[in-house]
């Protein structure tokens, strides 16, 4: 976004968006939050579909204010009062959901924790590295090249 005063171009930074889910604002969760999927959750639920699962089905009624549930192959994602809180999916959570997608089946005894996405997972504030042009273009040819690059075609002969 530039804006023109008196001849002179300033450039503004436009600010990083927040992240959102569904139009909801995402936050990290800060607490794990344990999970108990019943046999209501699976006759309920959809196969193949992450906001339709038996897991999303538990999430939705054991969560306080759940208005809707993800869950996906890494992040868990819960809407309530308007805020999308995301959890990290636990690997027996994920196993148990390729296994229901494929057979409609699922493990009743166990108990999952869903927990907090580690600091990693936080999304800074700008992209890091360089904003020269070519910087990301990798095969860019105005980039600086790190070694000589070979003459293609016949060599001058002219040349010593």
């Amino acid at each position: 976004m530039k804006k023109t005063l008196r001849g002179k171009c300033i450039v503004k930074r436009k600010r990083p968006t927040p992240r959102t889910f569904d139009g909801h604002k995402m936050v990290d969760a800060a607490q794990p939050f344990d999970l108990k999927v019943e046999q209501r959750d699976c006759s309920r639920g959809a196969d193949n579909d992450p906001q339709h699962c038996a897991a999303a089905c538990a999430l939705v009624r054991q969560f306080p204010h759940a208005e809707k549930a993800y869950v996906g192959r890494s992040v868990t994602v819960v809407v309530a009062r308007g805020i999308a809180l995301r959890f990290r999916t636990p690997s027996p959570l994920r196993d148990q959901e390729l296994r229901y997608d494929a057979s409609r089946k699922f493990d009743h005894s166990m108990e999952f924790t869903l927990l907090p996405p580690p600091k990693s997972w936080a999304k800074r504030g700008r992209r890091q590295g360089s904003d020269a042009p070519g910087a990301r273009d990798r095969g860019s040819r105005d980039r600086t090249p790190k070694f000589k690059r070979r003459e293609v075609g016949r060599p001058d002969i002219r040349r010593g």
